[in-house]
């Protein structure tokens, strides 16, 4: 009969930490990085070089790194060449075969059979999906039929700190709205038009967009940002610039009314994540893996954007045109929820708390932390 002293528990306690390689400081990636799990420990990678002729868009995909005193490498969004065991950690499959051969373009059932050898290899341990909606890209957009990857592939939400409890703000003519990230991608445009017809009706009413013109404002139609960029810096309700992330979770969206997030095209949504774990209520677009987050009407509004899709208005994660028949009636449907939340601070009130209790149970650090630590066991044995 085993002692005390020869218990699992206390000898994994006195086991020297796993030591896991991150390669891409993606918001998710810090958040998880100052919260690891019991035993292990997380090391930020820097990157060495380009493995290959291969270029990706995606930040830190396809580079090498300085792996040499890991146990295991998780990337992050991307593709690696490691010879390092290592998990790959991805929003969905789509992003993977973002690459191209010194920018030149290679058939998709190329870079997806390169992937699927890459994620077949013994040396990939883990396929580790942000989302149910992820996970259903192995088939819906690669069609990888490989068991070895399949039996790989598995479902860990993101996780995000637990933030104090907060009340909505009361007043129903001074809204306080966010938006973040790239502005066409991401549904700028139609929060702009919803806000300038919400600031007709709210004269006090304000929009905080978190993005930079130089870097946001991406599209293949010069005409259209410059245009975009016009209409945003005349409105004198309208405040634009980006934020450091820690200012964003700390001091813009605990004050802000609601956060907006109609995105054309969403890969997952974390920054809808953050605003939920912050007490901000929150309108996004129906799209991807956003209704694994927001139940519509119980703890925020979500809001179709089918338009946008058939039309394919995101090509290659750009915006290359918005014609009204697409602009015109998903910022209508954004004005409605927009004007809904205005005039109701006890509904607001209802979402913030709502959404608080998702982020600190689906999405805690708990959870997540309980899965990822079989998962990096069970790669380094």
């Amino acid at each position: 009969m085993p002692t005390t002293h020869d218990t699992p528990e206390l000898r994994d306690r006195h086991r020297a930490p796993i030591r896991v390689g991150i390669t891409f400081r993606h918001g998710k990636t810090l958040e998880e990085y100052e919260h690891p799990p019991d035993g292990i420990e997380y090391v930020l990678l820097s990157p060495t070089g380009r493995s290959s002729l291969l270029r990706s868009p995606i930040k830190g995909a396809l580079r090498t790194y300085d792996d040499r005193d890991v146990d295991l490498v998780e990337t992050s969004i991307g593709l690696t060449c490691t010879r390092s065991p290592w998990i790959c950690s991805l929003e969905s499959l789509p992003p993977l075969a973002a690459f191209s051969l010194l920018g030149m373009p290679i058939p998709r059932s190329l870079r997806l059979r390169y992937i699927a050898r890459l994620l077949a290899n013994d040396r990939c341990r883990k396929i580790v999906f942000w989302s149910e909606a992820g996970l259903r890209t192995l088939e819906h957009y690669g069609r990888l039929t490989c068991r070895d990857i399949h039996r790989k592939a598995t479902v860990v939400y993101p996780a995000i700190r637990r933030f104090p409890d907060r009340s909505a703000h009361t007043g129903t003519d001074e809204l306080r709205v966010v938006f973040s990230g790239e502005f066409f991608r991401k549904g700028g445009p139609y929060v702009v038009q919803a806000f300038e017809q919400l600031r007709a009706e709210f004269p006090k009413c304000t929009l905080r967009l978190c993005c930079a013109p130089d870097r946001d404002f991406v599209t293949t139609d010069n005409r259209l940002r410059r245009l975009w960029l016009a209409r945003v810096r005349s409105n004198p309700g309208i405040t634009l610039g980006r934020v450091p992330r820690e200012v964003m979770l700390h001091e813009i969206l605990p004050r802000a009314d609601v956060y907006v997030l109609p995105s054309n095209e969403e890969a997952f949504g974390f920054a809808i994540l953050e605003a939920m774990a912050a007490g901000t209520p929150v309108i996004a677009s129906d799209t991807f893996a956003i209704p694994e987050m927001i139940t519509h009407g119980t703890n925020g509004f979500l809001v179709s954007v089918r338009e946008a899709a058939e039309a394919r208005v995101v090509r290659g994660y750009v915006v290359r045109r918005l014609p009204r028949e697409i602009l015109d009636p998903i910022s209508e449907r954004v004005y409605r929820y927009l004007r809904e939340l205005a005039l109701s601070p006890a509904l607001r009130t209802t979402f913030a708390r709502e959404g608080q209790a998702v982020a600190r149970t689906k999405f805690s650090h708990a959870v997540r932390n309980n899965a990822m630590s079989r998962i990096y066991r069970d790669a380094v044995r």
